[in-house]
């Protein structure tokens, strides 16, 4: 197997949360669970009984 890869973005290393932006995401409970969804698109959500601030996670 190959160790090259045809996308550029592979190439590069996560930035981590400190230097992303994550304006675009918002969050809503319900009956307990948290819904994390992208307000640009409409079908990328998750839904969660378990959640953790980004600044306790780094």
């Amino acid at each position: 197997m190959s160790t090259k890869s045809s996308d550029t973005h592979d190439r590069f290393p996560t930035t981590g949360p400190a230097t992303d932006d994550y304006d675009r995401y918002t969050s809503v409970k319900v009956d307990g669970d948290v819904i994390l969804y992208d307000e640009d698109h409409e079908d990328a959500w998750i839904q969660s009984a378990t959640t953790l601030a980004l600044e306790d996670w780094r």
